[in-house]
């Protein structure tokens, strides 16, 4: 079974961080409950940019990010703070 990494960039405007918490926590839940897990980080130099990563396990052709609730949240996250890049990872396993 795959594991994959979704990673987002976003720069939060200041006046919309507590927004993008909120926002983040129901992202964070709905990644939780389907299986996978969540974290983000900011930068200590610059805290309006946060990277996030979600992880999951892949069996098949479902991508945990595809499914409900996990899109909504996505998109809703998205629509607080949009996302400046967004790139999907495999692991490699040797």
């Amino acid at each position: 079974m795959s594991r994959f990494l979704l990673v987002t960039t976003r720069h939060v405007a200041a006046a919309r961080q507590q927004a993008y918490d909120a926002q983040w926590t129901r992202l964070r839940s709905a990644v939780v409950e389907a299986g996978g897990r969540a974290w983000r980080f900011r930068k200590p130099e610059n805290p309006l940019h946060h990277i996030e990563f979600i992880e999951w396990k892949q069996p098949g052709d479902s991508a945990l990010t595809e499914t409900e609730p996990v899109r909504t949240a996505l998109a809703q996250l998205d629509s607080t703070a949009a996302a400046v890049s967004r790139e999907t990872w495999e692991d490699i396993e040797t």
